[in-house]
Order: C-alpha cells, then sequence, then structure tokens
C-alpha cells in the first residue's frame, strides 16, 4: 500500500469525548478483569485510530507545508492533541486504581501501570493551553525551515 492511499479523516473530538466518557464508566463498572480488558482494547483502537490519523496529518503537512487543507489539518491537531493527551490522563487516572489491577498488571504487565503513574505526575489540565500554543510554535517553525530555500548542485532546494 502507498503512503498516498491511506484514508485520511478528521477525527471528531466531541464524539471521541462522548464515547471516552461512556467508556470510563464501562470501566470503573465493570464486574471483572475480563470486562475491564474489553474496555481498554476499545480505548486502544480510539487512541490508535487518533494516533493514525494525526500522524498522516503531520507527514501530508511536512511533505508540503504551502497545501492549505493539510495547514488546517495541522492546526486541528495542534489545537485538539492536548485535548486528547486529557482524555488519556483521565484513563490512566481510573487504570491505577482499578479494583482489578493485580488481574490488569498479569495481562499487560506492570509497564503499562509505571507508565500510567508517570503520566499522572507529568499531564495536568491546566497545562492544555500551553502545550496548544507549544504545538502551534512547532508546525510554524516546520513552516519556516521548509521554505528555506539553498542552491545545492545547481538546483534549489529546501531544507
Amino acid at each position: 500500500m502507498k503512503f498516498s492511499d491511506f484514508n485520511y479523516q478528521r477525527p471528531n473530538i466531541e464524539a471521541l469525548q462522548q464515547s471516552w466518557s461512556t467508556l470510563l464508566q464501562n470501566f470503573n463498572n465493570a464486574q471483572s478483569a475480563t470486562e475491564q480488558q474489553g474496555v481498554i482494547d476499545q480505548i486502544n483502537a480510539i487512541r490508535s485510530d487518533f494516533d493514525t490519523m494525526l500522524n498522516l496529518a503531520y507527514i501530508r503537512y511536512s511533505i508540503d507545508t504551502t497545501n492549505a487543507a493539510y495547514e488546517e489539518e495541522q492546526n486541528f491537531f495542534d489545537n485538539n492533541s492536548p485535548l486528547f493527551q486529557s482524555l488519556i490522563h483521565s484513563f490512566y487516572k481510573t487504570l491505577v486504581v482499578s479494583k482489578f489491577r493485580d488481574d490488569l498488571e498479569q495481562h499487560y504487565g506492570k509497564h503499562l501501570f509505571n507508565i500510567a503513574e508517570a503520566t499522572l505526575h507529568i499531564f495536568d489540565d491546566s497545562l492544555i493551553a500551553d502545550m496548544q500554543h507549544e504545538n502551534q510554535l512547532t508546525s510554524e517553525y516546520i513552516k519556516l525551515m521548509a521554505s528555506a530555500k539553498i542552491m545545492f548542485d545547481g538546483q534549489e532546494l529546501n531544507l
């Protein structure tokens, strides 16, 4: 499959937030580790889809920073990636206090819980606006670097 064949569809943040809330309720109301594993699998599928779309948008933008559609998608992720990180943070808060933690650790390994606990210490919703601004500055830097032209071997190239 060629990169150009990958289908891109902008994630719907509001729908993701609603689904996420329902999944966390299902996780908390689960009567077994197996039920919680099913919820974790659904959460991981959402995360995978979001990350795939984020990466497709980023790559397409970095290939052609002059394309307005790609820039618009990059701006979307600049603003919404921190919101998605907040959802992940809320999942980790719920995960580390699971009544089935021992069973989940046996299934997924302790490393998942180490990541969750570390993330709880380094992320806070009060940082979202700063993260959005940092993302915007990073995208501006990428665009600036792409616009720099140099002559090399008789050809005009960008960095």
